[in-house]
Parts: C-alpha cells; structure tokens; sequence
C-alpha cells in the first residue's frame, strides 16, 4: 500500500493500480479479522487501487475471500498446481487484473409474472426484481474457436392471474472506468397459448438440466444426513426446487462443524437418482456436450453404491 500510495487517485485510462495477493487466505498476524481486512480493500479501493487474490493450498479459505473480494474492483482465483498459476500469472495475466465495467445490475420488470426462483446468481434479490449485482465484471479469455466461457442466470416465473401480455422487461445497467453510466433495456413477450416447452438454444437447455441435477443432490444430501422425509423427491412433485436457505441449514446440520459421515445412497434415492441420469442422457442427445459426462459420472457411482 505504501508502494502505491503516491499513484493513488490517479488517472485510470492510462493505467490501473492494483495489488496482487497470493495467499492461502488464513492470516494469522497483524490485521486478522474479516472487517480489519474489508476495511484495508475497501480503503484502496476508495482510492484508485484494486485487490486480487490468487488462492492456494488445500486448505484455502474461499468463505472469507469471497465477502472481501466483493469490493468494488477485487476479485479472486483458485490456482490448484504450477500449470494452473503460470497461466493466471501468464497468458490470462491480462484478463486478471482489467475489470470491463462496475455496478453491473440486472433487473427484470412485470406485471404479468412474479419470480419465483433465480438460479446462477448469489446476488439476487426477487423481492426488488434484482436478478443479478455485480461490482466489477472482468472479461475471460476466448477459446480458439472464439468462444467464451460464460454463466447463465435461469429465472422462474409464476403467471399472475391477471396476466395481460405476457410482457416481461429486462433491464441491464452499469459504468465503465470513467463512471459513466449506461443502461438497455428488452421487451420479451411470451406466447400464453403455447404449451410445449421451447428452448431458445442449448445453453439454456443445458443450464435447465443442470439445475435440475443440482437440486436433487442438495435434496439428497440433507436426506441422507437428516432422514427427514420432506428432502425426499416423488414422482407426483417432480423435480423440486432446493428452498433451503443458509440458516435452516444451519440449524439442520450445526452451525460450524459439517462431520464427514459414509456414504449412503437410499433405495428410494437410487431411483430417482437413475431418473435423473436417464433425464441427462435423453437432453444430451438435443444439447450434444461432451462435459455432462461428468454428471453421468457421478450417478452412476451413487447409484452402485452398496
């Protein structure tokens, strides 16, 4: 910070000030406690110099890199082995440390549907129509083909009774490094007589599959680890969402301690472990990926598990 204390303030189309930090995220000497932490990021950041954290070791503590990363400018990356930290610290070095754009905000409106549920962001606030907050988006690096890798945000909408139009607005908003502020905005209507369901294209689809795998592990996680028969997924409620916040959570499990307990696999869950693995094989056929042998992976050892 004293390094960096005569640049500070200073003019951020010519160059960024940022400070990079390699660590396994436990301190424990001088400034240790999270909001001693925020404060310093905060602080810097007030003042033209950004944070990244490059995490390591097998014991990194993401929890508390996560709430002081989220200051306007920071991020952070997990490096598992050399390979990984020569390409962060190399060719991605670039898509690193230059944030796109700050207080990036997605909203949507309507007086046709309530949101039921988001899925794909930890920011998200339905009672304010919020879908997504971001304060500082970096870019990622394209693949050869030109793709990139990017997250998908699923939002579940209930029909209100007076539904008019169908209407829903997407609204987008943010700033770049100046803080100028922009703002665009889509109308999207919804045709109420359709009834089949209709995928825009396969990363929808997939991101749909995914989500749906997610919540029945969740389900039976706390199934197995608790026996309560609300976790427990039939063929008359289909898929169902995962409610659960942090706090029933808690009180489910334990406030700090997760025991490892064996691995156990109901006989009802193996069944509907098999549906959801003949559900991912059936939707792979139309999405055609490759990397949702992962998931087949993983429910075929659950599912011979004795």
């Amino acid at each position: 910070m004293k390094l960096l204390e005569k640049y500070k303030n200073s003019n951020k189309s010519e160059y960024e000030n940022r400070i990079i930090l390699i660590t396994d995220a436990m301190p424990n000497y001088g400034v240790i406690s999270t909001k001693g932490l925020l404060s310093y990021i905060k602080n810097n950041a007030d003042n033209g110099i950004y944070t990244t954290f490059i995490g390591v070791g097998v014991d990194f503590n993401t929890k508390l890199i996560e709430e002081i990363s989220d200051v306007v400018g920071a991020n952070y990356y997990s490096v598992h082995n050399s390979k990984d930290f020569k390409e962060r610290m190399g060719e991605q070095f670039e898509y690193m440390v230059t944030p796109l754009v700050f207080d990036l905000n997605l909203n949507l409106k309507s007086d046709d549907y309530n949101i039921e549920m988001v899925y794909g962001s930890d920011s998200s606030n339905k009672q304010k129509e919020n879908l997504m907050k971001v304060n500082t988006l970096f870019p990622s690096k394209a693949s050869e083909t030109g793709e990139v890798k990017g997250g998908v945000i699923l939002v579940k909408l209930n029909e209100k009774k007076e539904n008019k139009n169908g209407k829903v607005e997407l609204e987008v908003s943010y700033k770049d490094r100046n803080s100028k502020e922009y703002k665009n905005t889509q109308i999207i209507i919804f045709d109420k007589n359709k009834n089949e369901e209709f995928y825009d294209n396969s990363g929808i689809r997939k991101a749909i599959v995914l989500t749906r795998y997610v919540n029945i592990l969740k389900n039976w996680i706390l199934f197995e680890r608790t026996e309560d028969k609300k976790f427990m997924i039939g063929s008359n409620k289909g898929i169902v969402d995962f409610f659960y916040t942090e706090d029933e959570i808690t009180n489910l499990l334990g406030e700090h301690e997760r025991m490892s307990v064996e691995l156990k696999v109901s006989k009802e869950y193996k069944e509907i472990l098999k549906n959801i693995k003949e559900y991912i094989l059936k939707e792979n056929k139309e999405i055609k990926d490759d990397t949702l042998k992962k998931e087949i992976e993983v429910l075929d050892m659950l599912i011979s598990k004795k």
